[in-house]
């Protein structure tokens, strides 16, 4: 087994959010031995929004509505090879 360790910044594909930074960076270290499969996940993100259309002084049914939902996760797939 030999040490290795990962710092990737992952850069969001989406317009930021004034709460949401526009980059994330996740830190570790693991042990893996040569011709090891390694695969890590956990940096995810869900969003949600709603809107609507049309003139505010009609009745809701004469009025359109949207609601989106919308969820990512990125996955790091990293095969060890000791040269």
């Amino acid at each position: 087994m030999f040490p290795a360790s990962l710092a990737l910044p992952c850069a969001v594909p989406s317009p930021p959010l004034p709460h949401v930074p526009p980059s994330r960076e996740l830190k570790t270290s693991v042990s893996v031995r040569d011709d090891e499969l390694f695969i890590m996940g956990g940096l995810d993100e869900t969003r949600e929004s709603a809107s609507s259309r049309g003139v505010p002084f009609l009745p809701g049914f004469l009025r359109g509505r949207q609601s989106d939902h919308e969820a990512t996760e990125i996955l790091l797939m990293l095969h060890v090879k000791r040269i």
